[in-house]
């Protein structure tokens, strides 16, 4: 029971305190991030209690052990990065970060005081102090002055009015030479998702967790051969804030791979590959296509979806550089 009272009691009015001194960083004025931002006051996600600590190692040697087959020449990323976690929800990208890089400084950036508060609270008890938090909206970061070795946003884009537009702010404060992760959702994997749920019970209805529990109950009890049934095999369907922002987001944007081709070419980008926890996907990829060594191609990697619809069925997490040209040049 003492855990219990912490978790329900005791960590609440923690949080409350830690609010009070977050940083504003803007104020929220565009109407869709207001209502996302009243989602995640509500319901923070995700919430979590522990994060890997994997040994620190710099930038370069981190993004090599990933990509072991990708062009790292021309990036210029400094040997104590300066990263911002665009949209850090409840802390765990922003802790990670801070935790996975040497010499790691980190801005974090989130609509929601709630998830910010929840995240600095788990940055006290982990002992990690190289987080900046900050409360605010992605579209005001053309107000920061400076820019960034690294960027991530996984997850957040696509709950965004215009995430081009976001995508766009982001990529104009990061370093030349800097590289940026992004998540986003999948138009082809969860199409049946959104589909049969919508058959399944109707959206919108209040109060919204008794919502979210029936449903739950109406998908737990489908036949295994109903697609919709799947998403019970990701963990965000066990708890009411994850599911809620799985299936009943205030905002959703879905992608096909050949649209993220042309926008990471109009952004000036260049696409170093997928983040992935399945070793067996990337196997199964390279089996199909020996000749991309690099695992880069996003036009094969378009055609393997549509033969393998399930495997971003969580989203696209990938890694993009913006090429420092004048490095480049003088390296050659």
């Amino acid at each position: 029971f003492g855990k219990l009272i912490t978790t329900q009691i005791r960590n609440v009015k923690t949080e409350l305190k830690i609010k009070q001194d977050i940083d504003r960083f803007s104020n929220i004025k565009n109407k869709t991030s207001s209502m996302v931002r009243e989602q995640y006051e509500s319901s923070p996600y995700p919430r979590w209690s522990n994060v890997a600590r994997i040994r620190q190692k710099p930038v370069l040697a981190r993004l090599g052990g990933m990509f072991p087959h990708a062009n790292l020449r021309d990036l210029e990323i400094s040997e104590t990065p300066h990263i911002l976690v665009a949209g850090c929800g409840t802390g765990a990208s922003a802790i990670t970060a801070a935790l996975r890089y040497t010499g790691a400084k980190v801005f974090a950036l989130d609509l929601s005081l709630a998830s910010l508060s929840y995240g600095k609270r788990k940055a006290i008890e982990l002992g990690v102090h190289a987080v900046e938090w900050n409360h605010g909206d992605i579209l005001d970061l053309g107000l920061y002055e400076g820019n960034f070795d690294i960027i991530e946003c996984a997850g957040v884009l696509h709950h965004m009015e215009n995430p081009v537009h976001g995508w766009e702010l982001l990529r104009n404060i990061l370093k030349p030479g800097g590289v940026m992760k992004v998540g986003l959702y999948s138009e082809l994997a969860r199409t049946n998702v959104l589909n049969r749920g919508s058959e399944v019970l109707e959206f919108g209805k209040e109060p919204i967790f008794d919502h979210i529990r029936q449903f739950r109950k109406d998908v737990y009890n489908l036949q295994d051969d109903v697609p919709l049934k799947k998403i019970t095999s990701l963990h965000d369907f066990y708890t009411l804030s994850e599911c809620r922002d799985l299936i009943f987001h205030s905002e959703e944007h879905r992608f096909s791979l050949l649209q993220l081709a042309l926008h990471i070419k109009n952004l000036g980008m260049e696409f170093l590959g997928f983040e992935m926890k399945d070793g067996l996907v990337l196997e199964s990829y390279r089996r199909q296509y020996p000749s991309d060594i690099a695992a880069n191609n996003l036009e094969n990697w378009h055609n393997f979806e549509i033969n393998n619809p399930d495997t971003f069925i969580g989203m696209y997490q990938f890694w993009l550089k913006l090429p420092d040209h004048q490095a480049t040049v003088q390296k050659n």
